[in-house]
């Protein structure tokens, strides 16, 4: 998989209801319309930038997240994917979980399907199962 490739996904996590099932497609509405590869394609101001993802619904809220990892991401690793990429497991998803808008289903789909991090993804159908089998 390409590095913009893992940006998309990142970028899928964020912007989707279901982290876990849009990062296996590894697409997104903005990366469809836009062919947006990196955070320095997002360079824009919030009402573009909403604009853009208007079809994922709530997308005022989901700019604001949207840019608020595009910033983490400058701020934490110049922009690079694979400096993020070199940080420890444990540290990274706590940073990730400081960022506005992500939570923990969100950083563990970024970890595992945009850095290829060894953790395990626990989304509503994890629970629903888990739940079920007690």
């Amino acid at each position: 998989m390409a590095r913009g490739d893992f940006f998309r996904v990142m970028v899928g996590a964020i912007l989707t209801r279901t982290p876990l099932e849009k990062c296996r497609e590894g697409d997104s509405e903005v990366e469809r319309e836009e062919g947006i590869k990196s955070g320095r394609d997002l360079s824009l101001k919030k009402s573009q930038l909403a604009s853009l993802i208007k079809s994922s619904g709530y997308y005022r809220i989901k700019a604001d997240r949207l840019q608020a990892f595009i910033n983490f991401l400058f701020e934490e690793f110049d922009g690079d994917l694979k400096k993020m990429g070199r940080e420890k497991l444990g540290g990274l998803r706590e940073k990730l979980l400081r960022v506005n808008g992500i939570g923990p289903e969100t950083a563990d789909s970024i970890l595992l399907y945009g850095l290829k991090k060894p953790i395990f993804v626990v989304d509503a159908y994890t629970k629903r199962i888990l739940h079920d089998t007690e």
